[in-house]
């Protein structure tokens, strides 16, 4: 998600124009979009732990957020980035679902293991029974019953990025409001 701010140039070179260009000008702008990414970054991830999609924490670990000078724009950008054991992105696979495909099996052994979904477990201790090569079949199988549903459906999308884009707009737009007005503020002191 990329939240752009357009117009920057124009306003610093009337500032500079009016002999007004200094730290106190451009510090408020680049202090609310900071602000507005960090807010969506964590807002995204309490969305991410919030519908379930977290098994390793690699997706949470994986948004993060930054802010860039463009030319024209101040840009804030929020990724969202986590790669499993085959090197793959999987962050758009959550946000937007997925068409039928087969994936490959290994993340999916990976998941069933770290989701702690197969096997027969202990009620007194709670932990898994039975031996290395029996819990490695039960992971196996249940990956592979997986695997044939993303087959057959894909996989719903478990949005996190949008929604928190969407639920901290208007707090974005407060947050510019109170830096053009402390812009504005400067622009008349001497």
């Amino acid at each position: 998600m990329e939240l752009k701010i357009e117009g920057v140039d124009e306003l610093l070179n009337d500032l500079q124009r009016a002999g007004k260009l200094n730290e106190r000008t451009w510090k408020p702008l680049h202090q609310a979009m900071q602000e507005s990414v960090n807010q969506i970054e964590a807002q995204a991830k309490q969305n991410v732990t919030g519908n379930n999609s977290i098994a390793s924490g690699e997706l949470r670990k994986g948004i993060t957020n930054e802010v860039q000078y463009q030319p024209h724009a101040l840009v804030g950008i929020v990724s969202a980035h986590a790669e499993g054991s085959n090197n793959y992105n999987y962050a758009p696979a959550v946000e937007y679902g997925t068409r039928p495909h087969w994936p490959p099996i290994a993340p999916l052994v990976e998941w069933a293991k770290l989701k702690h979904l197969a096997g027969v477990y202990s009620v007194k201790t709670r932990r898994r029974l039975g031996s290395k090569s029996r819990k490695a079949t039960e992971n196996y199988s249940l990956a592979y019953a997986v695997q044939r549903k993303i087959a057959r459906h894909g996989t719903k999308p478990r949005p996190f990025m949008e929604p928190a884009f969407n639920s901290k707009k208007a707090e974005v737009v407060r947050l510019f409001r109170r830096a053009i007005a402390q812009v504005a503020a400067s622009f008349g002191r001497k």
